[in-house]
């Protein structure tokens, strides 16, 4: 199932988004234990080799691509949409090597340019779908490439979330605004027209290879990743035992049977009501 949420007053412009994202870049670069330490970062380590030519599509605070590059020695690139987040890293981190970008529309590479490209929770943000942005991706990435993405997992959390963000701006939209409306995105409604949109396609795990079945992708890895658990990780952490923690959030096995079972049910209900992403390696045949 690919479901897709509509949500008003939740959506951002390229320099609301950037502003946001200033706001994280870390004072220093991350130790060289981040490369294994970090789930994103590990794959990012695992699929390339020296030399590699990479962007991150989507970099936000561009913390893996100048980890890449330090450690890693990859060629690395940034892109972003937000003009003022990449004039910030291209100063903070002296390098000309963060481009101003769509996602759908990759002309600063050139066809079969790229041995890795990774773009996190990017893709379903556009309102006619993510195939735009994917073919794009496989016209600059070369044969034997990888891509490693990742898209949100439907759940009933989302739903909710969704439901409860357009209620609320419909009725403080109602209070606030009374009849006073200015034209943003007419595009998307009629009705609401002060603030911009949100779309998002969500996929259920069996169904997000679905996504890149039009074109030639071998789907060489694939796994829940919840952004939830991530957020409240040091909560988590304090709340738990380490044994415990372990094994529901970074899913260690252990030997007794009954438990496992009864921890992993555990985990599996916390993913199926808050959902997460679902983290993908494709390999361009």
């Amino acid at each position: 199932m690919i479901f897709k949420i509509f949500q008003h007053g939740s959506g951002e412009n390229s320099e609301e988004w950037g502003k946001s994202r200033i706001d994280l870049i870390p004072k220093k670069i991350p130790e060289e234990s981040y490369c294994d330490e970090d789930f994103k970062m590990s794959l990012i380590k695992k699929y390339g080799f020296s030399g590699a030519k990479f962007i991150e599509a989507g970099c936000g605070d561009g913390t893996m691509v100048i980890t890449a590059s330090k450690y890693l020695k990859y060629n690395s690139y940034g892109l972003d949409f937000s003009e003022n987040l990449i004039q910030t890293l291209r100063k903070k981190y002296k390098t000309n090597n963060f481009i101003v970008g769509n996602i759908n529309n990759l002309n600063n590479f050139k066809n079969n340019e790229l041995d890795l490209m990774t773009s996190f929770g990017v893709i379903e943000h556009f309102e006619n779908g993510p195939n735009k942005a994917i073919e794009e991706m496989y016209r600059v990435i070369r044969k034997g490439g990888y891509l490693i993405i990742s898209v949100p997992i439907i759940s009933p959390f989302l739903i909710f979330n969704a439901l409860r963000r357009n209620l609320l701006f419909f009725l403080g939209y109602k209070i606030k605004h009374k009849n006073q409306i200015s034209q943003v995105v007419p595009k998307f409604s009629d009705t609401f027209k002060d603030e911009l949109p949100f779309a998002q396609y969500n996929v259920s795990i069996k169904n997000a290879p679905k996504y890149f079945d039009k074109l030639k992708w071998d789907l060489v890895f694939i796994k829940r990743h919840s952004f939830y658990v991530k957020a409240f990780e040091k909560i988590l952490k304090k709340i738990l035992s380490e044994n415990i923690y372990e094994i529901i959030i970074l899913e260690k096995q252990i030997k007794n049977v009954k438990m496992n079972f009864l921890l992993k049910l555990f985990q599996s209900s916390f993913h199926f009501i808050f959902g997460g992403m679902v983290m993908m390696v494709l390999k361009k045949k």
